[in-house]
């Protein structure tokens, strides 16, 4: 929660009301490991998903991009989950 409360903060400064946005979402496998010990239920009242990995994911990417769509002037924003590997952070930030 604490994540999502600072990208929000982030997006939402004047530097960047104009700006396009990519979340990447990385170390996917321990997201995917901890919801059997910390359900989302717990830690986001509005979630009413079941705490299966599709749909936790498919609720932590819309709580992320929410800000930045629901702007009037919204921007274009993707969410991409960086799947163990299949490719290196390095290769993806390097040319």
């Amino acid at each position: 929660m604490v994540a999502i409360q600072h990208f929000e903060s982030i997006v939402s400064l004047r530097w960047f009301v104009d700006s396009s946005v990519v979340v990447l979402m990385s170390n996917i496998e321990a997201f995917q490991d901890s919801l059997h010990s910390y359900p989302l239920s717990v830690y986001f009242g509005d979630y009413a998903g079941s705490e299966t990995y599709a749909n936790a994911l498919g609720y932590s990417k819309r709580r992320f991009l929410e800000p930045v769509c629901r702007r009037p002037e919204a921007r274009d924003a993707v969410c991409h989950v960086m799947e163990p590997g299949r490719w290196g952070a390095r290769r993806l930030c390097l040319p």
